[in-house]
C-alpha cells in the first residue's frame, strides 16, 4: 500500500453516485406531491439548519461539514427542486444570477491565497474562535471579490486567469 485511503476515496465515489441519483430523482418529480410554500420553507429551514451546525461545528473545532453529511444533501436536493419549480420565475434574476455564477469559480480559485496571506501573515492564536472563524471565511472571499470584478474587464484576465467565458 502507498498511504492511499481506498475507503475514502470509495465512499466519495459513493456519496457522488448518490448526489446522482437524488438529482435524477429530482428531475423525475420525487418531490412533485410538496406544494411550493413547503418546498420553500424545508429548503430555507435547511439551509439554515445546515448553516448553523456549520458554524456551531467550526466554532468548537476546526471540523467541516462535507458533502457526506445528510444536511446537505437535503438541502442540495431541496435547491434543486426549487429551481426545477420556478425555473421560469427567476427571468428577472437571469443576469445576476448569470454573473454571480460565472465569478464563482474564479472565487473559488482565488479565495485561498488572502485565506493564506492571513494564515501566514496574522497571529490569530489571541482571537476567539469564533472571530478567527469569520475573519477567516468573510475576508478572503470580499478581497477575491474586489480583485475580480476590476481585472474581469480586461478580456485576458477574464478568460485565462479567471476562467469567466
Amino acid at each position: 500500500m502507498t498511504g492511499v485511503n481506498y475507503l475514502y476515496y470509495s465512499n466519495l465515489f459513493s456519496m457522488y453516485l448518490l448526489y446522482v441519483l437524488a438529482g435524477w430523482g429530482i428531475a423525475e418529480g420525487a418531490l412533485k406531491r410538496l406544494s411550493d410554500p413547503a418546498v420553500i420553507a424545508a429548503a430555507v429551514l435547511s439551509f439554515l439548519l445546515c448553516t448553523a451546525l456549520q458554524f456551531l461545528a467550526y466554532s468548537r473545532s476546526a471540523h467541516l461539514l462535507e458533502y457526506s453529511s445528510p444536511g446537505i444533501l437535503l438541502t442540495a436536493m431541496l435547491l434543486f427542486e426549487c429551481f426545477r419549480r420556478f425555473a421560469g420565475n427567476l427571468r428577472r434574476w437571469e443576469k445576476p444570477l448569470a454573473a454571480m455564477s460565472r465569478s464563482a469559480f474564479a472565487l473559488y480559485l482565488l479565495h485561498v491565497y488572502p485565506l493564506a496571506a492571513l494564515t501566514w501573515f496574522c497571529d490569530l492564536s489571541a482571537w476567539p474562535h469564533t472571530a478567527k472563524v469569520l475573519l477567516l471565511e468573510i475576508v478572503p472571499l470580499v478581497v477575491s471579490g474586489l480583485v475580480i470584478w476590476p481585472f474581469s474587464r480586461i478580456p485576458f484576465f477574464r478568460k485565462y486567469v479567471f476562467l469567466i467565458k
